[in-house]
């Protein structure tokens, strides 16, 4: 009993310390300030492979572009989608988009992250124009408020945000800051995926009762062109032979989809119900191909190794 009578004070000290972070962080959530994040895969990050040896952060696009995007990042695969669409199109509309993504997990990062974040403690942040917060569409109508702080969600769920609502508030800023853009920038160029298929989150081509189905999960990146570019081709030449089932992840709808069909989050290309194909190879050996991530970014597979591999489907039945 004496022994208990000792340790009870020292346990109310520690709920009570446990309690208050917690209190901390229940608060912190419901101003939207975003979640607890988890780093993720760290050996992956789109982030730091972009980054240069010796280097903190990377630069894209024209310092006196009229919007400019200041992002500090964990070493996170989380984060690759935003990462890889900003860097797309700042490279692709330099005059239009600055970004400058900084890794929060150097020392250089890390004190320029305090020196702004206030009491948003160490959050990772997506800034445009220098708030991080975005009013648009959402989930659920208009007029919801979404702070681009912590990781992104793929459930587009209360006070959390999406890759999608970041692309929409990027273009958004692009588009009614176009004037100001030094040079005359050309107008954002819109990735295939977009082009085709609009608003929508999901378009298909060709016959559903084909016996060669290819379903393709793929976030608007221009690592995703080609790959796009071949299926629809093929299956607008091969209606009766080929169905081909495009989801856009960057759509609120098309991560729900992602998620519910594949449990994933990353990019996916599946033929017949498998991402990964054995295919033979044009001097004869044969070798099985998957079709996951980005084709010669993350991944380890080309577009044209889609070309066969679904060629080769086809023939087969």
């Amino acid at each position: 009993m004496k022994t208990l009578r000792t340790l009870l004070p020292i346990l109310a000290v520690l709920i009570l310390l446990g309690g208050g972070d917690y209190l901390y962080r229940q608060r912190f959530q419901e101003y939207g300030q975003g979640e607890e994040e988890d780093e993720g895969d760290q050996g992956s990050s789109l982030l730091k492979q972009c980054i240069e040896k010796g280097n903190y952060f990377v630069e894209v696009g024209n310092p006196n572009a009229p919007t400019k995007v200041v992002a500090y990042l964990p070493d996170s695969t989380y984060h690759n989608e935003a990462v890889r669409y900003l860097i797309d199109t700042a490279q692709g509309n330099p005059n239009a988009l600055h970004i400058r993504l900084v890794r929060k997990n150097s020392a250089e990062g890390l004190k320029e992250l305090l020196a702004i974040s206030g009491h948003g403690g160490l959050y990772s942040r997506y800034l445009i124009n220098g708030k991080d917060s975005y009013t648009g569409r959402g989930k659920g109508g208009s007029g919801v408020k979404v702070y681009f702080r912590g990781s992104p969600s793929i459930w587009a769920a209360p006070r959390s945000w999406t890759v999608g609502m970041l692309i929409e508030a990027v273009q958004q800023s692009v588009a009614e800051n176009r004037e100001a853009a030094p040079g005359l920038s050309p107008p954002v160029k819109q990735p295939p995926i977009v082009q085709l298929l609009g608003d929508k989150a999901v378009g298909e081509w060709g016959s559903r009762g084909a016996r060669t189905k290819v379903v393709a999960y793929v976030p608007d990146s221009a690592h995703h062109d080609r790959p796009v570019k071949i299926l629809v081709d093929m299956a607008e030449k091969n209606p009766s032979k080929l169905h081909v089932r495009i989801v856009r992840m960057s759509t609120e709808q098309g991560q729900e989809i992602t998620l519910r069909e594949r449990r994933q989050t990353y990019a996916a290309y599946l033929i017949n119900g498998s991402s990964t194909v054995t295919i033979t190879f044009p001097d004869g050996h044969t070798a099985p191909v998957n079709f996951e991530n980005d084709p010669g970014v993350l991944g380890l597979w080309d577009p044209e190794h889609l070309r066969v591999a679904v060629e080769q489907a086809m023939a087969k039945r």
